[in-house]
């Protein structure tokens, strides 16, 4: 059965072209680029649609960065922009960098931009490219316990939004396209992993107001395919999902998506990307799932959230099929939760979770792991400019540490940093008659 075949042609867009995307297939950055990160908050940008709220149309912030902890230390700078669009932030980007004695992990970048146009039919293009990422300790169990670079083209498409008032939007057929590749290296092996990706949304629903947001997709597809390797053998998941739905309420906060996922099938895919009526840039991939099991299970995940006084915290728990890096198919339920604190300045967050796996090799036999693990964030600012960051993580996952054998088997390990960052923000306002 073939699952998906589509094309993606992106014209006229010379500074946008490829993406890594914020999803649980990729971990997140190493605990030295999370530190930066937080560096990079920008303030909400105005919504150009609506009355104009004294918010800026645009802003930016840079930062430099001294890093020490428990895998030794570095130096790190960051910079990161945006621009107010008509309903979405017409153009953002960000880049991170850091240099590090860390042997296993001596370098590290990314880099990202965003781009929006809506206009009745919108597009928006999201590009990403990174180099010397470490695992971070609450991923996948996918990767391989060492660094790697990868770079991720999304491409988002569709009719809308539509709004009389501004504050009640409506858009048809959403589609979205994302195109990824992940490279690691252990000595002498190496690996090739090609990720595609498909989201679609029939109906799409937005109620845009600060104290009340609300989001409906009715009938949402998805669809992710993996191979790693010289052939298309990979794995395929597809899931189908009657509703999604998200709202924040202000005090409190909650999203939820429920349906089936099945694994199956063979996913094609093919692209290029046009630049004054040339191409600069193609490609065509097929992922393959033959050898692995065929099945259906339920697909859901759960958010409820709130926020009292000077805390923010939220609970998830979720249930998803996933193809894995190295071709294979699993199964994951996890259970995460985030809590922040402010203390007058001074703000703490706390992000435990624990997974449980089921893997099944192309070919082979069954794996079952039990994941869990923690990490604390502290931040304070020492006067306008200047800020201090401190991180600690521990647990038994795959990616606790990045020594020993490369395959993603469980170990307990964690570590320590410090950071002490300068910063300097700057916000354009909006200028009125």
């Amino acid at each position: 059965m073939r699952l998906l075949v589509c094309t993606i042609l992106l014209a006229a867009v010379p500074a946008l072209a490829d993406e890594i995307r914020p999803t649980p297939a990729f971990s997140g950055p190493p605990p030295e680029l999370a530190l930066g990160a937080a560096q990079l908050v920008l303030p909400p940008l105005e919504d150009l649609v609506n009355d104009a709220d004294d918010r800026p149309v645009a802003a930016a912030v840079a930062y430099g960065q001294l890093v020490a902890g428990s895998r030794g230390g570095g130096l790190g700078v960051g910079a990161a922009a945006a621009i107010a669009g008509a309903t979405c932030d017409l153009a953002s980007g960000s880049v991170q960098g850091l240099l590090h004695t860390d042997a296993a992990a001596p370098a590290a970048g990314v880099a990202r931009a965003d781009l929006c146009l809506d206009l009745a039919v919108f597009l928006r293009f999201h590009t990403e490219r990174a180099a010397g990422l470490a695992p971070a300790i609450d991923a996948r169990r996918s990767l391989w316990r060492r660094p790697y670079d990868a770079t991720y083209d999304r491409a988002e498409m569709g009719l809308g939004p539509l709004s009389r008032d501004g504050v009640n939007r409506y858009s048809i057929f959403h589609m979205a396209f994302g195109h990824g590749v992940v490279d690691q290296v252990d000595g002498a092996a190496a690996r090739h992993i090609v990720d595609l990706d498909f989201d679609f949304a029939l109906f799409t629903y937005e109620h845009a107001r600060t104290g009340a947001e609300v989001r409906v997709d009715a009938l949402a597809i998805t669809n992710d395919a993996i191979k790693a390797g010289a052939d298309n053998l990979g794995a395929v998941t597809t899931d189908l999902f009657p509703a999604r739905a998200s709202v924040d309420a202000g005090d409190w906060f909650a999203s939820a998506r429920a349906g089936w996922g099945w694994a199956g099938g063979s996913t094609t895919q093919s692209g290029s990307t046009m630049v004054n009526g040339k191409t600069t840039s193609s490609y065509s991939e097929t992922v393959d799932s033959s050898g692995l099991p065929q099945l259906v299970t339920p697909a859901f995940e759960v958010t409820v959230g709130g926020r009292s006084g000077h805390f923010t915290g939220s609970a998830t728990i979720a249930h998803d099929l996933y193809p894995t890096f190295d071709g294979n198919l699993a199964v994951e339920t996890r259970a995460s939760s985030s809590g922040t604190l402010a203390f007058g300045a001074t703000t703490l967050a706390l992000t435990p979770f624990v997974a449980r796996t089921r893997t099944w090799v192309r070919n082979g036999g069954e794996q079952r792991a039990l994941s869990a693990g923690a990490q604390l964030q502290v931040g304070h600012p020492l006067t306008h400019h200047l800020h201090v960051d401190a991180l600690a993580a521990a647990g038994l996952t795959p990616y606790a540490r990045l020594t020993g054998g490369r395959e993603p088997d469980g170990a307990f390990g964690g570590q320590v940093m410090l950071a002490i960052s300068a910063h300097h923000r700057v916000a354009a306002a909006h200028v009125r008659p």
